[in-house]
């Protein structure tokens, strides 16, 4: 077997972390490090290029070099990783991370930014990021009361699709919901703690794509919420976050899940999961958390 050029422990972090999101750039590799010198950083990502562990994206083209380097696996990243408790199995995409589109490329950091986002808020020491609008709505459309004197605790988790990957299917794993995940494959899961209670959702991040296609990644949605018996479940049923590429898109979106619903209820088969929907630029412009959720009725 090849052997592998050393590398630190705070470097082995790094390839984890970029298993995990596929793509991420310097600023998000270092906050999730939390690491307050960017110089070491650069030096530890230079140090892992160097060893063919990563390979990066960067122009240095005027406008563009302003932007931080974005960074994905290379062959000897994917071999340490065989060494690890990894399902090799979940690895062989990654031989060709370097022929994904910029799609793929802009939605892996938009899930980093995103698991930023709630990791600040749960990590805060009394929420103060949570606005009292925010709270009142409960950044997800949930109708919650709040003490006008008093910030309650909110904590979120989020899992993503190649954390669930990482186990075989047989392989016993403490991952949430994780039959369901596994079925439907969502960009993410994201648990919402506070005072007990539990709030879940299965964040979807659509593409600008053929209708056709659109429609069919829906249906499995649908159909599968529509058909999971929720009312034998311990657990209190999942919201579906979607993430629409643009206005035009949520639009087209928000349309056919509401008719869809419709015909359900016209059925007689009351929906017992709801639906919630924004675009990209609302997340990025106000956060997940923000006021960018509309409910679908």
């Amino acid at each position: 077997m090849l052997e592998l050029s050393p590398i630190t422990k705070k470097q082995q972090e790094i390839l984890i972390l970029i298993y995990r999101f596929r793509f991420l750039n310097r600023i998000q590799i270092q906050t999730l490090l939390k690491h307050k010198n960017k110089k070491t950083i650069n030096v530890w990502l230079n140090d892992l290029r160097k060893k063919e562990y990563v390979e990066r994206i960067y122009s240095n083209t005027f406008g563009e070099n302003t932007k931080p380097a974005i960074y994905y696996l290379s062959l000897n990243g994917i071999r340490f990783l065989k060494t690890t408790k990894i399902e090799p199995e979940a690895l062989k995409k990654f031989y060709y991370e370097r022929i994904r589109t910029e799609t793929f490329i802009e939605r892996s950091i938009l899930l980093g930014d995103i698991y930023l986002e709630l990791l600040e808020i749960s990590e805060s020491a009394n929420n103060s990021k949570v606005s009292e609008k925010e709270e009142t709505s409960g950044g997800f459309k949930e109708k919650i009361q709040k003490p006008p004197d008093k910030v309650k605790k909110v904590k979120y988790e989020m899992c993503l699709s190649s954390d669930y990957a990482a186990f075989g299917k047989y392989e016993e794993s403490d991952l949430p919901f994780e039959e369901l995940v596994r079925e439907l494959k969502p960009h993410a899961y994201i648990l919402r703690k506070k005072h007990g209670h539990k709030k879940h959702y299965f964040l979807e991040i659509l593409s600008d794509i053929p209708l056709p296609y659109l429609r069919q990644r829906l249906k499995r949605y649908l159909k599968f919420f529509e058909s999971f018996n929720w009312e034998y479940s311990e657990e209190p049923t999942p919201v579906f976050l979607i993430i629409c590429p643009n206005k035009r898109v949520r639009v087209y979106v928000a349309g056919y899940i509401r008719k869809a619903l419709y015909t359900l209820k016209e059925n007689e088969e009351e929906p017992t999961f709801d639906v919630q929907i924004t675009t990209v630029e609302e997340v990025r412009k106000l956060g997940i958390t923000g006021e960018v959720w509309r409910m679908i009725r």
